[in-house]
C-alpha cells in the first residue's frame, strides 16, 4: 500500500469516526433539547434517526463511487503527479 492509499484510508476512517461521534453526542443531548423545546422524545429522535439511516445507507455506495473514480475526480489534484 502506497503512502497516498494510507492517507485516503486514514481520511475515510476519520470521517466515519466523526459522524459516529456526532451521532453519539446528539443522543446524549436529546433529553436537554427535549426539555428546551417542550417536545416528545419520539418527535425529537426522528431527525437523528433520519441522519443515521442516511449516513449508513450512503456509506457503501459512496465508497464504491470513490473506488471507481479514484484519483481522477479528486479535489486535491496537486498532491498527485499525472
Amino acid at each position: 500500500m502506497t503512502k497516498h492509499h494510507k492517507l485516503i484510508v486514514l481520511a475515510m476512517c476519520l470521517g466515519t469516526f466523526i459522524v459516529m461521534l456526532d451521532t453519539t453526542i446528539m443522543n446524549i443531548a436529546l433529553p436537554s433539547i427535549q426539555n428546551q423545546f417542550s417536545v416528545t422524545l419520539s418527535d425529537l429522535s426522528l431527525p437523528l434517526n433520519a441522519y443515521t439511516i442516511l449516513f449508513a445507507s450512503l456509506t457503501i455506495p459512496l465508497g464504491k463511487l470513490a473506488n471507481i473514480l479514484g484519483k481522477k475526480c479528486c479535489l486535491f489534484k496537486g498532491l498527485y503527479n499525472y
